[in-house]
């Protein structure tokens, strides 16, 4: 389940941070934190990636150890 999840994550960022999806984000205001929104944008799409790729090995660690 959780590799699922992950999969449809990671292929809704690329079609979010590619075209068309970009075009969402296309604008500089306003700041995030002081950052343009498209800098932003990207940055939460990959942090988002960190946090869920973080959670698939954790869970594949916990299989490996529980056996």
């Amino acid at each position: 389940m959780r590799v699922k999840v992950t999969i449809v994550y990671l292929v809704l960022m690329a079609l979010a941070t590619t075209w068309p999806g970009a075009l969402i984000a296309n604008r500089v205001r306003p700041h995030v934190f002081g950052i343009p929104f498209n800098f932003a944008w990207y940055a939460a799409w990959i942090v988002g990636a960190f946090v869920v790729l973080l959670w698939l090995d954790a869970d594949q660690q916990r299989r490996e150890r529980d056996g």
